[in-house]
């Protein structure tokens, strides 16, 4: 940026590849459906998951240990092609296909094992992961339904914010806690998870994971999807009609920072923030 704030020509990232997301800051994975073992580390490493049902997408992955990864399990995977065909749906999803779960690596011993939950749903995202005590891990993560609804464009997105309590030994599910919360693109910042409400006009929640409160801050701008939490300020991407806009606000009460037009863009684009 210039200095009248003006988006410039930058240069190409030295980083030859980024992941959609990352198990720590030196680890990257990949998801290649119809693939016989689909995920690999590194893009070297692959991992020997080779299950009947391959869900749509993985998407995250996190470090939970020195030697285990884990990545969410969504229900959605390819499958519906006779409504397809028949040009009932848009996209071949199957919105059933399998129950929705965790995928435990121990790279150390080279093994995997599924821990499913009672429900169909999608996992996109983990949010945090802390540990409890033992062998017992609390995860937070984001629980989608109406996926494939949503996708067609007949139907709302239904968004439940949900602590799961894993045994790593005993590979299963303890308990599943719905907060009630609609919150995704969640980012950690001491104690809190800070997440977009995914509302037709910006919003975050910040869910305290020690006293489980939480609060709704009301933001600046139009459509928005992921907010970035930065030391004592918000970053998004907010898009209108025919603009968009980078805004920096403050992380107490939303004023506005700095507004910065930048080319315009669908709402879903978001980046990488690296500091």
């Amino acid at each position: 940026f210039n200095q009248k704030d003006e988006l410039v020509l930058g240069n190409k990232s030295s980083i030859p590849i980024m992941a959609v997301h990352m198990a720590d800051n030196y680890t990257i994975f990949s998801y290649k459906f119809g693939e016989n073992k689909p995920l690999k580390i590194n893009s070297t490493y692959t991992i020997p998951w080779a299950p009947p049902k391959l869900p749509f997408l993985v998407h995250d992955c996190k470090r939970i240990k020195e030697n285990y990864f884990i990545f969410p399990l969504m229900s959605s995977g390819i499958g519906k092609f006779y409504e397809y065909f028949q040009k009932k749906i848009d996209m071949p999803l199957d919105d059933k296909s399998d129950k929705a779960g965790w995928l435990l690596y121990n790279s150390q011993d080279n093994t995997c094992n599924e821990i499913k939950i009672d429900e169909y749903a999608d996992i996109f995202h983990i949010a945090d992961i802390k540990h409890i005590y033992g062998n017992l891990y609390k995860i937070y993560a984001p629980f989608v339904y109406n996926f494939p609804i949503w996708m067609s464009g007949k139907g709302d997105l239904i968004i439940r914010l949900k602590e799961c309590i894993i045994d790593i030994e005993q590979k299963k599910v303890i308990q599943t806690i719905d907060t009630g919360l609609k919150m995704d693109f969640i980012h950690t910042l001491g104690n809190e998870l800070i997440g977009s409400c995914l509302d037709d006009k910006p919003a975050i929640i910040k869910y305290n994971m020690v006293t489980k409160d939480h609060v709704k801050l009301n933001l600046p701008g139009d459509i928005v999807r992921e907010i970035i939490p930065y030391e004592d300020y918000l970053l998004y991407f907010s898009h209108a009609s025919n603009n968009s806009s980078l805004y920096i606000v403050n992380i107490t009460n939303g004023d506005v920072i700095n507004k910065i037009e930048v080319p315009h863009r669908l709402p879903g684009f978001h980046t990488t923030l690296f500091d």
